[in-house]
C-alpha cells in the first residue's frame, strides 16, 4: 500500500513536470527530507500518521513545486545572462581585431553594418540583464516579471548576437572582391570562432530560461506583470545605486524624448565618424551616403526601442492601458 509520502512524490513529480523543473534531485531530497521528518514525529504517534503530518507541514505538492520553479527560472535567467556577457565580449573582440588588421578594401560598406547593429542591440539587452541580475541576486523571490525580462533579454541578445555573425558571412561570401582571406588572418579566424561558439551557447542558455520562464505562466499562480506608468528598469537601477532615483526617474519619465535624444547622438556620431578625415574634393559622394548611413542608424534605434523595449521592460505602460488591462 502507498504511503502519505509516496503519494506526495507521485502529485510532486506531477507538479514539477507542469512547471517543466527538474524533478530527479530535487524529489530525492523532498523524500529524504519527508521521511527524516516523519522519522521524528513517529516517536509520539504511528508511522502513518507520522507520514501524514510530515506531508502537512511541508506544504502542498502544487505550491512547493512551483516555489521550486520559481528559483529554478530565475537561476537560469541570470546563467543566460552570464553567458549572453560572454558573447557580448567574444563578438566584440573579433570585430575589433578585424577592424585593426583586415586591408582597407574590406573596410566599405557593407562590411561591419551587421555587426554594429548586432552590438547595440546587445549591448542593451545585457546592460539591462545585468542590472536585474545584480540586483536580484541571491534573493529567493524574484519577481517573476524580473525573471520575464531577464529571459526575455537573453533571447533578444542572443538572436542579435547570431543574425550579426550570419549577416557578416553573408556580405563576407558575396563581395565582389571574394572571400575574406581567413588564411592570412588566422588570429581573427580564430576569435570569430570562439565568438561563434559563446554564441551558440549563450544561445543554449537563453532558450533553457525561456523554456522555463514560459512554463511558470502557463500553469495556475502566475503573478501579473507590474503595469507601471514607469518601466521596472527604475525601480532595480534605484535599488543598486540610491542616489540615481532622481536623474533615472527623470529620464524615463519621457520616453520618447530620451529614444529621440538618442537617436540624433547615434546619427551625429555615425555621420563624423563618416565623413572625418576624408577629403571634401566631392562633397556630394561623401556627404550624401554618410547622411543616409547616420538617418539609418538614427531609425534603428527607433525600430529597437518600439520592437524590443517593453520585452527588456524600457517601456513602461500607460495608467489608461494599464486599467484595460486589468480589465
Amino acid at each position: 500500500m502507498s504511503g502519505a509520502i509516496d503519494s506526495y512524490l507521485e502529485q510532486l513529480h506531477v507538479e514539477l513536470r507542469l512547471n517543466k523543473a527538474p524533478r530527479r534531485r530535487f524529489l530525492a531530497e523532498v523524500e529524504d527530507h519527508l521521511r527524516a521528518s516523519a522519522a521524528e514525529i513517529a516517536a509520539d504517534t504511528g508511522a502513518e500518521e507520522a507520514e501524514l503530518r510530515a506531508v502537512e507541514r511541508f506544504g502542498s505538492a502544487a505550491t512547493v513545486a512551483r516555489g521550486f520553479a520559481v528559483s529554478v527560472a530565475a537561476t537560469s535567467a541570470r546563467r543566460s545572462t552570464y553567458s549572453l556577457g560572454l558573447a557580448f565580449s567574444a563578438y566584440v573582440v573579433a570585430c575589433l581585431l578585424f577592424a585593426s588588421t583586415a586591408s582597407s578594401q574590406f573596410a566599405d560598406f557593407p562590411q561591419g553594418a551587421p555587426s554594429a547593429l548586432a552590438l547595440q542591440v546587445v549591448a542593451v539587452a545585457f546592460a539591462v540583464s545585468l542590472v536585474r541580475s545584480l540586483r536580484w541576486r541571491g534573493s529567493t523571490d524574484t519577481p517573476e516579471d524580473r525573471i520575464r525580462f531577464l529571459a526575455n533579454g537573453s533571447v533578444i541578445g542572443a538572436a542579435a548576437v547570431a543574425i550579426g555573425i550570419a549577416g557578416e558571412t553573408v556580405v563576407a561570401l558575396t563581395r565582389p572582391t571574394g572571400i575574406l582571406p581567413w588564411q592570412e588572418l588566422p588570429l581573427v579566424a580564430i576569435a570569430f570562432g570562439v565568438a561563434v561558439g559563446a554564441a551558440l551557447l549563450a544561445g543554449f542558455a537563453a532558450a533553457a530560461a525561456a523554456s522555463r520562464t514560459s512554463a511558470l505562466r502557463a500553469v495556475p499562480g502566475t503573478r501579473p506583470l507590474m503595469r507601471d506608468s514607469l518601466p521596472t528598469l527604475v525601480d532595480d537601477v534605484v535599488a543598486l545605486v540610491p542616489h540615481a532615483r532622481r536623474p533615472v526617474t527623470a529620464l524615463f519619465e519621457r520616453p520618447r524624448l530620451l529614444v529621440t535624444a538618442f537617436a540624433a547622438v547615434a546619427l551625429v556620431g555615425v555621420f563624423v565618424s563618416q565623413v572625418g578625415g576624408r577629403p571634401f574634393t566631392h562633397h556630394a559622394s561623401i556627404l550624401l551616403p554618410a547622411l543616409a548611413l547616420a538617418a539609418l542608424e538614427a531609425l534603428c534605434v527607433l525600430a529597437g526601442y518600439l520592437a524590443v523595449g517593453r520585452s527588456l521592460g524600457l517601456r513602461g505602460h500607460r495608467a489608461g492601458s494599464a486599467e484595460r488591462a486589468r480589465a
